[in-house]
């Protein structure tokens, strides 16, 4: 076989000789700046950064146009994958995601093994399938109260994510293997009284159900209240207990 017909062949099975969207992909694709994005008017849907920094902030608006959802990019080329929004970037630590934001896709910061710190906004809806898969340097991850449906493997392989902050008192609906090979031990961390996550100690979806005491806590609640009340105390008892002159008669 001649060495020009094996670059073909090794252009088509990568997917950089394609210049054609792939069969079924929107035509309406834009790159501006370091995005490129996926144009409905006046929202937009992120789905690739080509930027080189490390901490990483997706702005709010590109062009003029809202971004409510982040995605991953299919990869041409005869296998038809998907290729994360941040491929090729394990560099990056840390990502600031806008408040315009209600939906994370699939593998969209899959494989960003240098990743600390993330925080997703109150308006997330859903997080796709492997979004966060082998994200091995996150720790802890909160989620917002909106999420409704958490996908398959969506953090599958993150080794050292322990805890897991749960806003919710109503869990949200989880895929199969979405918390496969975290932190042993990991927690699901929920307020307190969440009972639809099941009995403090016992496994939700693998993770430990752990009660949030910090916040509103009855031991907290009661000391407060105690409080309250020896300082009604304080102010009136010398109020009433004063000596008044009686008047004369």
């Amino acid at each position: 076989m001649s060495f020009t017909i094996m670059l073909v062949l090794f252009g088509l099975f990568m997917g950089i000789e394609a210049v054609k969207p792939a069969a079924g992909e929107p035509e309406n694709i834009v790159t501006s700046g370091d995005w490129q994005y996926i144009d409905y008017g006046a929202e937009i849907t992120v789905r690739c950064y080509m930027g080189n920094s490390t901490d990483v902030v997706i702005p709010e608006a590109i062009d003029g146009k809202l971004v409510t959802k982040l995605t991953c990019m299919p990869n041409r080329g005869l296998l038809n994958v998907l290729s994360p929004m941040f491929l090729y970037h394990e560099s990056v630590k840390s990502v600031t995601i806008p408040d315009s934001v209600t939906s994370i896709g699939p593998i969209v910061f899959d494989g960003c093994i240098n990743l600390e710190s993330i925080i997703i906004p109150d308006g997330v809806t859903e997080i796709g399938e492997t979004a966060f898969q082998r994200c091995i340097s996150l720790t802890y991850i909160k989620i917002p109260s909106r999420v409704a449906s958490i996908g398959d493997f969506a953090f599958s392989g993150c080794a050292n994510l322990k805890d897991f902050y749960f806003d919710s008192s109503k869990p949200p609906v989880v895929g199969e293997f979405a918390f496969m090979n975290v932190n042993e031990g990991a927690r699901a961390i929920v307020p307190k009284r969440a009972m639809e996550y099941g009995k403090e100690g016992s496994l939700w979806n693998g993770l430990v159900v752990t009660y949030n005491h910090d916040k509103g806590s009855s031991g907290s609640s009661g000391c407060n209240a105690l409080n309250y009340l020896s300082l009604v105390f304080v102010i009136l008892i010398p109020i009433f207990t004063k000596p008044y002159p009686i008047a004369e008669m």
